[in-house]
């Protein structure tokens, strides 16, 4: 089924994006 395939691609591109959200706004606060 390729639309369960794009829609798990899709989680798995959101929850990088989390990640690499969470890791700036931990360096800026850090910084800060």
């Amino acid at each position: 089924m390729p639309g369960y395939e794009h829609v798990f691609t899709d989680f798995l591109l959101s929850l990088d994006q989390q990640k690499e959200y969470k890791r700036r706004l931990g360096y800026t606060s850090g910084e800060g």
